[in-house]
């Protein structure tokens, strides 16, 4: 009986080693497939922001589900703090954001969508409500191109960052093929993200903060 119960323990042993490999190996060539470019337009000028603003991520087609904007909203600001940042979510309206679309059909690609670019007057707002120094702002957009036989899956995400003049100060992009509704999806997303903000965003000293936080 008892060599039974070791035998039983090793191989539930090896098998807990296995998957827990096995999720790692996934995740890492889920990132790998992963492309994520950053641009500074301020060259270096906010190296040192002490405060961001991050407004909840939007969702184009809207007919996707809500939940993998929240999470990547809450994603995002999470890496983001432990990268040393000091993050607050926007206060404003959620409603006012975006609208609960699910069940609006997605808009003809030959008619042109309203602009969602922010205005400066909104900027300087969301900024000086919360006296962040930096606006971050984004949507994802999600596409499924193939069908049962060939599926074709393509993920986009844009994060905006815009100063308190109303000037957009730096962009990212990732671009994939894993739809943000899985979770560790969001994760990678937001990690990858997060980390690019930091090296062109957070002072030195913050950075090693977030370091010995861990």
């Amino acid at each position: 009986m008892g060599q039974r119960l070791k035998i039983l323990s090793t191989v539930l042993l090896f098998s807990v080693l296995f998957s827990a490999n096995c999720s790692t190996i996934r995740k890492n060539y889920r990132t790998i497939r992963t492309d994520v470019q950053i641009t500074d337009f301020s060259n270096g000028k906010f190296g040192k922001t002490q405060k961001f603003i991050l407004r909840r991520i939007n969702q184009k087609p809207t007919t996707y589900i809500s939940a993998s904007r929240d999470n990547l909203t809450e994603n995002l600001r999470y890496f983001l703090v432990k990268k040393g940042a000091t993050v607050e979510i926007s206060k404003e309206d959620p409603t006012s954001q975006v609208t609960n679309s699910a069940i609006k059909p997605e808009v003809n690609i030959f008619t042109p969508e309203k602009s969602s670019e922010l205005s400066r007057e909104t900027i300087r707002e969301l900024l000086s409500q919360q006296q962040g120094e930096l606006l971050i702002d984004g949507y994802i957009y999600e596409k499924d191109l193939g069908n049962v036989i060939d599926p074709d899956f393509t993920t986009g995400i844009i994060i905006k960052i815009y100063s308190i003049d109303g000037t957009m100060v730096g962009e990212c992009i990732i671009g994939s093929f894993y739809s943000t509704s899985d979770f560790e999806v969001n994760q990678i997303y937001a990690s990858l993200i997060a980390d690019k903000i930091a090296q062109n965003y957070l002072s030195y000293s913050e950075k090693w903060l977030g370091f010995f936080k861990k």
